[in-house]
């Protein structure tokens, strides 16, 4: 039982089934709703199969209550992208600097991941971008932001996951690990399906 939402719908997780099923043909594969894994009051980390999903795929790891619960497996590194509202002359670049963010706001989940926590550390060195701490991701985010003008630094999935913003690559020199979250204790089919996405990811 693989946990989706819309801000996490582990598209790498599902182009990989085709292949763990022709090494584990036994296996049954369920998709299933979760709330936002990135907001602290939510269990969805911490409740790997118990309420109703055994594996989650996300960037979400370490800086969070709860990941330390769980067990891993890396599945690929994504690079980070700039999501603009459509109308900003940004949209239209093949790719974003730090200078290109000069003045700008730019809303940052905080402690999402320790890739996107250096970064934002980073930005806030360097003192030219406006860096907006958010604490969740989900649409009302990116409602506020259509809004409001700002820009939102995403990654992996995260890009282009609402119609009013287009992600642009950000050239930062960094990328961001997306792995497969599984319980400390899985079921022996929990575990085949583990064994067979490491098979194929080697």
């Amino acid at each position: 039982r693989l946990g989706v939402s819309m801000m996490c719908p582990g598209r790498q997780t599902l182009s990989m089934w085709t292949g763990i099923h022709d090494l584990e043909p036994s296996l049954r594969f369920e998709i299933v709703p979760v709330s936002d894994l990135y907001d602290e009051r939510e269990t969805v980390m911490r409740s790997l199969g118990s309420r109703g999903w055994d594996v989650v795929q996300s960037s979400f790891f370490d800086p969070r209550a709860g990941v330390t619960s769980a067990k891993k497996l890396r599945i690929v590194n994504v690079p980070f992208y700039i999501d603009l509202p459509r109308t900003s002359p940004l949209a239209r670049k093949n790719r974003i600097t730090v200078a290109d963010l000069e003045g700008m706001r730019l809303r940052v989940l905080r402690h999402g991941n320790d890739a996107m926590d250096s970064l934002r550390i980073d930005l806030l060195a360097d003192g030219g971008v406006d860096v907006i701490d958010v604490d969740s991701f989900d649409f009302a985010l990116f409602n506020e932001a259509e809004e409001k003008g700002d820009a939102v630094l995403t990654c992996g999935a995260w890009s282009g996951v609402h119609p009013a913003f287009v992600g642009v690559p950000f050239l930062c020199g960094r990328e961001v690990p997306v792995f497969l979250h599984y319980p400390l204790e899985p079921t022996l089919q929990v575990q085949k399906f583990v064994n067979a996405m490491a098979q194929l990811l080697k």
